[in-house]
């Protein structure tokens, strides 16, 4: 006898993809934040190395020359670091963005596939109603022919009335389409 093997359904599918790809795109943002997180860090750097060139220029500890070529280095690497900052913002920005649509695309693949569940259960639910009907019906008949056989009856030869009524609930569900 052959093993049976669950098959992934589509929106299964989907929802694994959605969630991969969530995964991937919240990992470069963390790594990108961290990025950014360094620039400006190094851009501290530089503004306290330009106030350091200034300050030990008025403690006498350095010349005017070497003031001034500390001070213009470490204006120039804050520069250079605002520069890579901004473009690094507009890069967070658009990855926050796709971070936002990756994680809204992962919600509505986990509704598609909890409703996909749903009608695969319901849908088994009612192969169940079916099969439990079609056992019902022929254990009636079965009833009924066998009641004709212990006591014939001239009329009424199919009527179940005698060997089979249906309780209160089946028939509130079968008659009125209601469950008590």
């Amino acid at each position: 006898m052959s093993e049976l093997k669950a098959q992934p359904t589509p929106a299964l599918i989907a929802l694994a993809n959605a969630r991969d790809a969530l995964v991937a795109v919240t990992e470069r943002a963390e790594a990108m934040h961290a990025q950014q997180s360094a620039i400006l860090v190094k851009i501290s750097d530089a503004q306290a190395a330009a106030a350091k060139a200034l300050s030990d220029f008025r403690a006498g500890k350095i010349d005017e020359a070497t003031a001034a070529l500390r001070k213009a280095s470490a204006d120039a690497d804050e520069a250079d670091l605002q520069n890579l900052a901004s473009q690094g913002a507009a890069a967070l920005q658009a990855v926050n963005a796709e971070q936002a649509r990756a994680r809204s695309l992962a919600a509505q693949a986990e509704h598609n596939a909890r409703h996909e569940e749903s009608t695969l259960a319901a849908k088994a639910l009612d192969d169940h109603i079916r099969e439990l009907e079609a056992k019902l019906v022929e254990a009636v008949k079965a009833r009924v022919a066998l009641q004709n056989m212990i006591a014939p009856v001239k009329f009424a030869q199919n009527s179940c009335f005698k060997v089979y009524r249906a309780s209160e609930q089946l028939k509130s569900i079968v008659v009125h389409s209601v469950i008590l």
